[in-house]
């Protein structure tokens, strides 16, 4: 089954006259699951669809315009179908720049609710912990150098470095922790790289000695690992282990919610307690909260766009796009309709504008609605 991603690019492919045979029959056989499928795919690829959006768009609104796209998707099929449709709409608004999605009306500026304050973004901020226990605030301008058992430990703003290790630092154990808002880039003492997300938290020894080098992460982090080959790289989670010699790949493991290992290049083993399994780049590996372990074909991109100013969601359910925003923008979301946890979502937001933008792209790509009061915010259908 393809993800309504997926299916966006081979709409916006087929409007190109690019597909390939394999991919035509890819797209054939989801349009023939319904009717309603074949007409939306011939009235996106066709010219007059195109025209009559250039045309519309100095006459309408974004959020008209889409509000008009909405109803359209709803009368094909019944509102639990709808959750689907949606992702693909969404998908086809992305991959193929639809006009009203992409380009808004000059001197208009849509508002999705009153505000007195805008939400700003998250940014680059940490709190190192050193071996004695003494604490610093990192941030965008701090420089300072500092030395711990003969290893120099350089912080640059929003990057914090280890350079010059020395097996006499390899017990004594930092920690870098970010808030909910917080993002940071880490260089260990073997010069893996790690990017640590919104209210993580990373455990590592100054200096790697051994025949092993192990972290240990609560939350989430993006790891480009240097290659030992005498040496396995480890990340303990309270949910699994991943072992690897060097590569690239995603760790999510915050606490009470699915944990999940993706890998983008090389080879890792991941322990997940009942088992173990080897992934190949493009599979992701994820342990639910009752122990339940599966292994799946992902689209890495979603997995790591965090550390490069973009959300990127395939077939997301709400909650899940909902908690990656609260952490990012130091909210909480109350979703007022259970029937809207079902929802999911396929797109790219900006990771780096504030809130009511976010979440006014959100509302003209399904059908839901959002109110802010304060930091909290409600979600309800659409009125």
């Amino acid at each position: 089954m393809k993800t309504g991603f997926q299916i966006a690019k081979l709409v916006y492919k087929a409007k190109q006259g690019k597909l390939t045979e394999e991919e035509q029959a890819v797209l054939e056989e989801w349009m023939a699951e319904g009717e309603g499928r074949r007409r939306l795919v011939e009235r996106i690829c066709g010219e007059e669809y195109w025209e009559g959006q250039w045309a519309e768009h100095h006459a309408y609104d974004v959020e008209r315009g889409w509000r008009r796209f909405r109803r359209e998707v709803r009368a094909l099929e019944a509102r639990r179908r709808l959750v689907r449709w949606g992702s693909v709409a969404a998908g086809i608004a992305v991959v193929a720049g639809a006009v009203l999605f992409v380009v808004e009306r000059k001197g208009t500026a849509p508002a999705v609710m009153p505000v007195v304050e805008a939400v700003e973004p998250g940014r680059s901020v940490a709190v190192l912990t050193l071996a004695d226990g003494s604490r610093m605030v990192l941030g965008d301008t701090l420089r300072a150098s500092l030395q711990e058992s003969g290893t120099e430990i350089r912080i640059e703003g929003d990057r914090l470095g280890y350079a010059g290790a020395d097996s006499v630092a390899s017990g004594r154990q930092n920690k870098v922790s970010t808030p909910r808002g917080g993002e940071f880039h880490i260089t260990l003492g073997d010069g893996t790289q790690v990017w640590l997300n919104a209210e993580s938290e990373l455990s590592y020894p100054v200096a790697f000695a051994g025949g092993r080098r192990e972290v240990e992460l609560r939350g989430e982090a993006y790891f480009e690992v240097a290659r030992d080959a005498a040496r396995p790289f480890i990340v303990k989670t309270a949910a699994m282990d991943v072992r690897v010699l060097g590569t690239s790949f995603n760790v999510c493991a915050y606490p009470e919610e699915q944990a999940q290992a993706t890998l983008v290049e090389g080879s890792v083993a991941v322990d997940a307690g009942r088992e173990e399994r080897v992934l190949v780049p493009g599979e992701q590996l994820s342990r639910d909260v009752d122990g339940t372990v599966a292994v799946r074909k992902v689209d890495t991109e979603a997995y790591g766009a965090w550390r490069s100013r973009r959300f990127v969601f395939e077939d997301d359910l709400l909650g899940t796009v909902l908690g990656k925003l609260e952490r990012w923008y130091d909210v909480e979301f109350f979703i007022q309709h259970s029937s809207l946890e079902e929802l999911r979502f396929t797109g790219n937001l900006p990771k780096y504008e504030n809130l009511e933008e976010v979440l006014r792209k959100l509302e003209q790509t399904t059908y839901i609605h959002f109110e802010r009061k304060g930091r909290t915010v409600v979600v309800s259908e659409e009125r």
